[in-house]
């Protein structure tokens, strides 16, 4: 139906007629005005009775004059120009416009098109991976992490409101972007780690630093029976008070502070490629929830082929099977990006030789005492309005994280562990709970004496709550690299077992030997000393029979996408005294737009 042809319309009019004529003889007759009620059933046969304008956009094109008018081409221009203005004037919309597009299409049958805005995350307004990722540096600086929730939080100082990200803002940006960014922000991460790796060894190398790790490594291997095996408590507090007095910048941080900064700008890291790790499986699970059985998902392209269909439709099917295979390879497994830094930094180490890296062990204690002091301050300032330069918060588990890669990575778990730090700590606070509980009936007979017993005494909870926090945390980011230690563990296995395959060769080859200088030589044979060089030659060089099945080394995780970068450089210069060393960003900084974050590099 496109238009009223002529003899609809006489009918039409006539039909009006006729009622205007009744009514006007009607209200002359009865001279009363309409009720309200009537007014409004008159309204309502108005409406009715008014012209659907859906049907203009039915109408096909027709000139007028000199040009030709498509109503429902501009219509829906107009529409989509509308759209399109106000979801990128208001982002957070975008669902509302997306509603009045589909009930357009529905009621005036408009072919409309996708705005495809905002250019980030469609469907939250939180932070975007590829964003994050170009400025990394300026993330793990801003942002603390939270390793049970998989939470980033901005570092608050002074502002009213504060900045998260969590998995679901990066399942939607891998939703928006695609999955092929995941290898990609691993190897950003993967290249600003080896950035800070560098820093990290220029602290370790220092002779000021270097010295004093040596004395006390000396000093605990010196008197293990005296200390039980067990790290001395005062050592550490010692250790933080000569880095101190080593120096301090304009913010009253310590050599030690921006060490531990560092460590924890690491730990941000990897805990933002563990986020991107989980919203990577996160969006797999929600593409693959319509396929009925993840572990039976039948081949479309050989029933296709069967059916003998198009060589269109076989292609489809086959791509379908393809995008099928990889959602559920990605659902099941996954991949262990920690796994891959970790072998990839160790590639790097092992090709020259890094002894200094050694005392990051024994400089652990001191590392934790300052972190346990800097959150006890951090949580101090959460009650209390605090100035631009003071910090408050109340997770940084990036620390933790940092400090479990780093022992992996240099192989020093079996050393920190061999100081038995935790259990001093927890004998230190034992000590000191027992000489607050002796205390307690004395200072009950002075009133001040007993309020200075009570803070003295909810310091030592919080300071008890810091350190089980701190154990907890560090236990549960040595789980994350537990499957590097089962793979070495298992090539060791099958590099035994090969061995052990090789040995009961020989043996066989020996017996063999021995059986056939058992049956004697030849008459004409030469004499035992004139014996050929293959006879004289010791069977344990003998290689193996070819055709015997050889046992294969150990798969190796794949590393493809990171890119390997050359050795780091070791300082040569032997000289360099405290105020001389120091390190930052290798990328510059940009301009953002938030809060002034004080300079975790290591140079003042």
């Amino acid at each position: 139906m496109t238009s009223l042809d002529a003899k609809q319309a006489k009918q039409l009019a006539a039909t009006s007629k006729t009622k205007a004529n009744g009514s006007k003889s009607s209200s002359g007759k009865s001279g009363k005005k309409l009720s309200k009620k009537q007014q409004k059933e008159a309204a309502q046969e108005m409406e009715k009775a008014a012209r659907d304008l859906g049907r203009f956009c039915l109408l096909k094109p027709f000139r007028v004059l000199d040009s030709t008018l498509d109503i429902k081409k501009t219509v829906e221009h107009y529409v989509d120009k509308t759209f399109y203005n106000m979801a990128t004037v208001a982002l957070h919309a975008w669902e509302v416009y997306a509603e009045m597009r589909s009930l357009a299409v529905q009621k005036y049958n408009l072919e409309l098109i996708e705005n495809h805005i905002p250019s980030q995350s469609h469907f939250s307004e939180g932070l975007d991976v590829l964003e994050i990722m170009r400025n990394i540096h300026v993330f793990v600086r801003g942002y603390t992490y939270n390793l049970n929730s998989q939470i980033f939080v901005e570092r608050a100082f002074d502002q009213l409101h504060l900045n998260s990200i969590n998995v679901q803002h990066v399942a939607n940006s891998i939703k928006t972007h695609g999955p092929g960014i995941m290898p990609t922000t691993v190897n950003f991460a993967y290249q600003f780690c080896i950035s800070k790796f560098l820093i990290f060894s220029e602290f370790l190398y220092d002779d000021h630093v270097k010295s004093k790790l040596i004395r006390d490594k000396r000093y605990f291997r010196d008197n293990k029976d005296k200390l039980n095996n067990r790290y001395p408590y005062d050592r550490a507090q010692k250790f933080v008070e000569f880095m101190r007095n080593l120096g301090q910048d304009n913010k009253g941080k310590s050599f030690i502070d921006h060490f531990r900064a560092l460590i924890t700008q690491i730990g941000n890291a990897l805990g933002y490629v563990r986020m991107v790790r989980s919203g990577g499986l996160y969006y797999t699970s929600q593409a693959i929830q319509y396929v009925p059985d993840v572990d039976d998902i039948i081949g479309f392209k050989d029933q296709i082929e069967a059916a003998k269909l198009s060589s269109e439709t076989i292609q489809s099917a086959g791509n379908l099977d393809t995008v099928l295979n990889r959602l559920q390879s990605s659902f099941a497994e996954g991949v262990d990006y920690f796994n891959m830094l970790v072998t990839a930094f160790q590639k790097v180490l092992s090709t020259a030789d890094h002894n200094h890296l050694k005392n990051f062990a024994t400089i652990m204690p001191a590392l934790t005492l300052n972190f346990v002091d800097h959150m006890l301050r951090k949580k101090d300032r959460l009650n209390r309005k605090s100035n631009k330069q003071d910090e408050a918060g109340f997770t940084d588990d990036g620390f933790a994280l940092g400090c479990a890669f780093l022992l992996r990575v240099l192989g020093l778990y079996d050393a920190f562990d061999s100081l038995h730090w935790w259990e001093q700590v927890e004998l230190w606070l034992a000590g000191k709970d027992k000489n607050l509980q002796q205390q307690k009936q004395a200072a009950a007979e002075n009133d001040d004496d007993e309020e200075e017993w009570n803070i003295s005494y909810k310091r030592n909870l919080s300071l008890s709550k810091e350190w089980k926090l701190l154990f907890f945390s560090f236990q549960a980011s040595r789980i994350f690299f537990r499957v590097v230690e089962k793979n070495e563990k298992k090539g060791e296995d099958d590099e035994k077992k090969q061995t052990e395959g090789a040995d009961d060769e020989k043996k066989n080859d020996e017996q063999k030997t021995d059986a056939t200088a058992a049956n004697g030589t030849t008459p004409g044979g030469p004499a035992p000393s004139q014996a050929p060089p293959q006879q004289q030659a010791p069977p344990q060089q003998q290689a193996p029979p070819s055709d015997r099945p050889r046992i294969p080394p150990p798969p190796q995780p794949q590393t493809e996408p990171i890119a390997s970068p050359p050795p780091y450089p070791t300082p040569a210069n032997d000289d360099n005294s405290s105020e001389d060393w120091g390190g930052g960003d290798n990328v510059g900084d940009n301009d953002h737009d938030q809060a002034p974050i004080p300079d975790d590099g290591l140079g003042f």
